[in-house]
This record gives C-alpha cells, sequence and structure tokens, in this order.
C-alpha cells in the first residue's frame, strides 16, 4: 500500500470505532477515519498514482467502503426514524433515485478517481425478504431491535471489518 496511508494509524482508528457503542461518537471517529484514508482529492490521487493495478483496485475497495460508512452515518443523523432512513439509503439503487444519488457520487474528492459505494439498501432488502419479512422496518426491528443497532453493527461488521481486512493485505 501507498507510504501516504499510515496502517497503523488506520487500524487504530479503526480498532477504536469498533470499541465504540453509540451513533454519535461512531460518526465522529468515521470524519477522523476519513481524514487518514481520504481526506481530499489530492490525498487520494498521490495514493493512486503510487500503486501498482493490483493495489489500485484494493484502496478503491477501500474507498467504497469508506464511502458507504459515510454515508449511512449521514442517513442516520438525517433520519427521525426507520423509514427516513431506510428511504435515505435506498437513494441511488433504482433507476427512479439513481439522480438523486449524484451529488454524493461525484463529489469533487472522488474525481477523477470515482467509486461506487456499496449497495446496502438492496443487501438488506434481500436479507429480510429471505428472511421471510414484508418489509425492511420489521427486519431491522425484529433482527436488531432498533435503528441504531442496526447502524452500529453494520458500520462496524460490514463496513470497517471490510476496510481492516483490505487494509491489512498490504
Amino acid at each position: 500500500m501507498s507510504k501516504n496511508l499510515d496502517k497503523e494509524q488506520i487500524i487504530s482508528k479503526i480498532d477504536i470505532l469498533l470499541e465504540r457503542s453509540d451513533c454519535v461518537s461512531i460518526c465522529n471517529h468515521l470524519n477522523e477515519l476519513q481524514n487518514l484514508i481520504k481526506k481530499d482529492e489530492e490525498f487520494v490521487l498521490k495514493i493512486f498514482d503510487e500503486l501498482d493495478e493490483e493495489s489500485k483496485d484494493i484502496f478503491t475497495k477501500i474507498l467504497d467502503y469508506l464511502d458507504g460508512a459515510i454515508y449511512i452515518s449521514q442517513a442516520i443523523k438525517k433520519s427521525d426514524d426507520i423509514n427516513t432512513f431506510i428511504e435515505l439509503i435506498s437513494i441511488g439503487w433504482t433507476s427512479e433515485t439513481y439522480s438523486e444519488y449524484e451529488s454524493f457520487r461525484t463529489q469533487k474528492y472522488r474525481n477523477p478517481v470515482i467509486c461506487e459505494t456499496t449497495d446496502l439498501f438492496t443487501e438488506t432488502q434481500n436479507e429480510s425478504i429471505d428472511q421471510g419479512f414484508e418489509n425492511i422496518n420489521d427486519f431491522i426491528e425484529e433482527s436488531y431491535g432498533s435503528l441504531d443497532t442496526f447502524f452500529i453493527s453494520t458500520v462496524k461488521d460490514y463496513y470497517l471489518e471490510n476496510i481492516r481486512e483490505l487494509i491489512e493485505l498490504n
């Protein structure tokens, strides 16, 4: 991986995040993690310039997972209830809402490195259907007990664990 990425500091920040158990703290520490991995466009481009093709693919995946974590942290902050959260995480995954996601997908620091966030909505929807739930709301409430628990679990068990695994690959 790039000499500009401090792997030890990133892993340390992930460890801190994994210890947190509240949404506000996790959101705050995600911002700090973002500054370590993707603080601005120049930083990202400098890292890409140093990487071979395989490492570029890995770094792109790291950015994808980080973007996903950042996006759902923004969604949880804006949500007064589970319906609003589900509506926010569904933006961009259907032809009807794809253009609504454009502002996040094309933020300045992303160009010319364009990464897509992972598809949390579709994965959650598929899981709820597979488990026999009629809607995502019931799935989240029954399986996780609350939206906050779903958010915390998703950030830790999906996004952060994948980022950590990819960082440790190099």
